[in-house]
């Protein structure tokens, strides 16, 4: 593994630590619950590190020829499918206007159904990162940050902005599935032996990862209340 593979795994579990820190303190239901997916996150990445191995452990030689040890791309499919629903409930939970909130929840529950049985009544489960999962799914973070931002400006709140770490996570998210979006989407046409394209999927993805955890632990430290922090630097 290679520094930026590491910095971005370690990123992710600072994300993680940081966001239990601020759901403790201050967190709502929607940033518990956001945290909480943070942390599955980091379980996620933890087997697919370890799942690059599975092939060498001996105790695994009988099931050698499962696609489930084989490929770990069927977990990170039905991951996504989760990820971009979480993202967009999220950002949902912000949203005051009643017409907008239903239009994201009908949008959502049809995507994330139709996504899934995408992933199980075709060959993508095992095979590559799925298109319909990714394309749909990008254009449901965009649309429900689209909204967030919408409804911010036109409030108070627009005065108060980086008080919210629903802002915080908008910029990162928004940033990494635009920036990633295309490396996923068109990573089933090219081989092992296509190094262009594997040169720049593994410069790119790692940075876009560092960098919308570097947003989300911004957010989670900048939006703690002020005397937690006050209390804790005491403590030293």
């Amino acid at each position: 593994m290679s520094f930026l593979d590491y910095s971005f795994y370690f990123s992710e579990i600072l994300a993680a630590i940081s966001g239990l820190i601020y759901a403790k303190y201050q967190g709502d239901k929607a940033s518990r619950y956001f945290v909480f997916f943070l942390c599955i996150t980091v379980v996620v990445e933890t087997y697919g590190m370890l799942s690059i191995n599975f092939l060498n452990w001996s105790f695994l030689e009988a099931y050698s020829n499962s696609k489930f040890i084989i490929s770990n791309l069927w977990v990170y499919n039905v991951y996504y499918v989760f990820n971009y629903a979480v993202y967009t409930f999220f950002f949902r939970s912000y949203l005051v206007n009643n017409l907008r909130r239903n239009l994201l929840l009908i949008i959502t529950t049809i995507y994330f159904f139709s996504a899934l049985v995408n992933l199980f009544y075709s060959d993508v489960l095992f095979e590559s990162y799925s298109l319909y999962t990714t394309i749909f799914g990008t254009l449901l973070i965009l649309l429900s940050v689209f909204l967030y931002f919408y409804e911010m400006i036109k409030s108070d709140k627009i005065l108060k902005f980086y008080k919210n770490v629903a802002f915080y996570i908008a910029i990162g998210s928004i940033i990494f599935h635009v920036c990633t979006a295309p490396l996923f989407i068109f990573s089933k046409y090219f081989k092992t032996i296509n190094n262009e394209f594997l040169n720049v999927y593994y410069i790119i993805l790692p940075i876009a990862i560092i960098f919308m955890y570097t947003c989300y632990i911004l957010g989670f430290i900048i939006c703690l209340p002020h005397k937690i922090l006050y209390q804790k630097s005491k403590l030293y």
